[in-house]
């Protein structure tokens, strides 16, 4: 146990130069410049006056970058359907330790500080109570590890402080070597000591680096450091912040507006140079000076130097070139019309930002998920519980066994999906012109859209069949409603006609949907269906036209049956009534 005290010292010593980093950069961010630079910022201005650069960048930046790819254990290897079902079932299962995690509102904080300090720690841990493996996403302050030739972590250290009496009600059975308890002393409960939790394949151990003390320790049954961490790209050895160096043009920038409002204040309260013969300077409104002279009263003029504003702008330009945050992000666009070409120009580094920093971020959480997975099958192999998640924008609820549906398969998909880096009107025009273009089909743009939008794919999918064939069904009413007066010129009867659409309007208004209301409005008589049913049990009802036997039946569509009606009255006053049936019916030959 000492040689884990041992190196933990030596690394944080390797890393003195970045926690300092650290710490002016949430220095900064907090507002507590003169930690910083003490003695920048006179004493009735202790706080810069000009906005917090540093804090607005990494916010706005961290919450483009706290969305969650899309998880998915599918692959084009599961050729068979009961491959692919289970496949979508450790997909349920992945995504249920995802909202068991709540990691997308960790995902908020993890990007900003990622984007702060350049690190972005992915924990994972079993929790006992709910039998399941969880994500912790951690602060990389306080942070130290190891990596091998290949990224992945062998040792990972935290360290956090707590007062001796806490940590001795914790662990009574330190109590006396946590507060240095002797024969004549009953120690210090007040004082603060670094509390450091080592991580490795080996075991879990807490210990106290000041007193050489153990508190606990306990075996990792995995054999598998569990902690993932993407890191920022490096150009040496050291993990690096985006604002590791912005912050000094920041400070520099605030200090001249700080001297410019000085030298605003100077001159407004400036002395006043009054002539010789006056022996009396009342002050306030309305006040009356009695001199010969009165154009010789002014107040003595403390000009600003120009160069000093020029200034002020040149910072602010590199304050924003430092962070990579371009001046598009806050909306202040000096053009009167911005072309997609410009905005593009404008936010192109934006883009390659989140792009990259989403790439590693998949990376790290498809590696923490297939962990996951190989721990919920090693440790909780045996329990049947329930997973809750979402997928594809639906909610779902499973029962699931892990060794039964994991059986040792981890393999784990994680993606941002093709509009990765863009914002959301971009990506939609790029995936809309990918699919004019031939190059995806529709049940691809329906999935990323899924996994950014939060939708249900299938179920969007089959909705928007469903309103083209109500779309047709009404558009065939409708068009049934134009031949009311073709069916009157050809003398046919147009009442049934008119009596169904009249009941598809009635059946809208009483809310039943469009489908339903016409199979209600054209379902057919009993009358009707007892005439079906008759002629479908006499095979001889289609002979019995009067046709001869061998000309063909009418083809459908063509000239029908013309029923006349004359209705007159008789010489003595009697109606008279007269039907006759003409019908044209081709003959062969």
């Amino acid at each position: 146990m000492t040689d884990i005290i041992q190196a933990y010292s030596e690394l944080k010593a390797e890393n003195a130069a970045r926690d300092v980093r650290h710490a002016q950069v949430s220095a900064v961010r907090r507002g507590d410049v003169h930690e910083v630079m003490p003695g920048l910022f006179p004493d009735n201005l202790p706080k810069q006056v000009t906005a917090n650069m540093v804090n607005i960048a990494s916010r706005q930046l961290g919450e483009q970058l706290g969305g969650l790819p899309d998880f998915s254990c599918k692959s084009g290897r599961h050729k068979s359907d009961r491959a692919k079902t289970a496949a979508e079932k450790r997909t349920q299962i992945v995504n249920g330790f995802v909202e068991l995690s709540r990691l997308q509102t960790q995902m908020h904080g993890g990007g900003d500080r990622y984007l702060s300090f350049g690190a972005l720690p992915v924990v994972v841990e079993p929790d006992f109570e709910m039998m399941s493996p969880v994500f912790r996403v951690d602060s990389p302050v306080g942070a130290y590890w190891h990596t091998d030739l290949y990224g992945r972590v062998v040792h990972y250290y935290k360290c956090w402080y707590d007062t001796a009496g806490s940590l001795a009600a914790k662990f009574p059975q330190h109590a006396d070597e946590i507060l240095g308890r002797t024969a004549y002393s009953n120690g210090e409960s007040s004082q603060t000591l670094e509390v450091v939790l080592c991580k490795d394949k080996y075991a879990d151990t807490l210990f106290l680096p000041s007193k050489n003390l153990v508190l606990a320790t306990a075996a990792n049954p995995m054999k598998k450091t569990p902690v993932f961490i993407a890191e920022m790209p490096k150009w040496d050895d050291e993990v690096r912040g985006q604002f590791d160096e912005m912050i000094w043009v920041q400070l520099f920038r605030a200090r001249l507006s700080a001297l410019i409002l000085e030298g605003a204040w100077e001159a407004v309260n400036a002395p006043v140079a009054v002539p010789t013969d006056v022996n009396h300077l009342p002050t306030g409104p309305r006040s009356i000076i009695h001199t010969n002279n009165p154009e010789g009263i002014r107040r003595i003029g403390i000009d600003l130097p120009p160069a000093a504003f020029a200034e002020s702008a040149n910072l602010a330009n590199e304050e924003r070139l430092a962070a990579r945050f371009p001046e598009a992000m806050t909306g202040n666009l000096n053009a009167s019309v911005i072309t997609g070409q410009g905005i593009g120009a404008l936010l192109s580094t934006v883009d390659t930002q989140i792009q990259v920093a989403q790439s590693l971020f998949a990376q790290t959480l498809q590696d923490a998920a297939s962990f996951a997975l190989e721990m919920d099958e090693k440790l909780f192999g045996q329990v049947e519980k329930s997973a809750k998640g979402r997928a594809q924008g639906a909610q779902y609820s499973i029962r699931y066994t892990p060794e039964k549906d994991i059986k040792g398969d981890y393999e784990v998909e994680c993606t941002y999906g093709f509009a990765s880096g863009m914002d959301a009107n971009r990506g939609l025009i790029f995936m809309l012109q990918a699919q004019g273009a031939g190059l995806l089909s529709r049940e691809t743009i329906m999935d990323q859209l899924a996994s950014q939008f939060g939708i249900n794919s299938s179920e969007e999918m089959a909705r928007m069949d469903i309103e083209s064939l109500q779309a047709a069904l009404l558009s065939g009413v409708q068009g049934l409603g134009a031949t009311f007066p073709q069916l009157a010129q050809m003398g046919q009867d147009p009442r049934q006609a008119l009596r169904q659409v009249a009941t598809v309007a009635d059946q809208r208004l009483k809310g039943v949907p469009i489908h339903e209301a016409i199979i209600k409005a054209f379902e057919p008589t009993p009358e009707e269906q007892a005439a079906a049913e008759q002629q479908a049990q006499d095979p001889l009802a289609a002979l019995m036209g009067g046709g001869p036997a061998g000309a063909p039946a009418p083809a459908g569509g063509g000239p029908q049956d013309l029923q006349m009606m004359l209705a007159n009255l008789s010489s003595s006053g009697e109606a008279n009534m007269q039907n006759s049936i003409s019908r044209m019916i081709p003959t062969a030959g």
